[in-house]
């Protein structure tokens, strides 16, 4: 369990909120630590890095490989929303894959809808890690703004 929710529930505790606030908030917690996945390749350092990190945090999370099982089209979606629509930070733009003449031509053409069956049905092509949860979207690794995300 984080540092700030165990601040948060004993700040709870002390102003006299019954056990039934408590249980609330640990559940609404837990609820949303559990379902957070974590779609990685276990050749990529920086993925290494994040597990490493939410590790050290004791962090919940399920990990999938993001090449066998790409993110759902939903996620990808709500990952595009996060980034103000700018579709090109989805992609892992230094792959093989991405950097094929043929592929670089057609992405410029294809429309948001494309590019996001495409991403789900190709893991190399997305930018990893990539760390979905109910409040939570992350992508790439930068321990500051992990940090940032998590302490909210």
């Amino acid at each position: 369990m984080g540092r700030k929710c165990c601040e948060k529930i004993w700040a709870m505790v002390r102003r006299g909120l019954s056990n039934d606030w408590v249980t609330r908030y640990l559940f609404r917690y837990y609820r949303q630590t559990l379902k957070m996945k974590l779609y990685l390749y276990e050749k990529c350092e920086s993925c290494r890095k994040a597990t490493r990190w939410l590790d050290e945090k004791k962090i919940p999370y399920q990990s999938i490989p993001i090449r066998e099982k790409p993110p759902t089209k939903k996620e990808l979606s709500a990952m595009l929303e996060h980034h103000q629509g700018n579709s090109k930070r989805l992609f892992n733009t230094s792959s093989k894959d991405y950097r094929e003449p043929e592929l670089k031509a057609k992405l410029p053409n294809l429309s948001e809808k494309e590019k996001i069956d495409l991403l789900s049905k190709h893991g190399n092509l997305i930018k990893r890690p990539f760390l979905v949860g109910d409040t939570v979207l992350l992508q790439g690794f930068k321990p500051e703004l992990w940090e940032e995300a998590f302490s909210r």
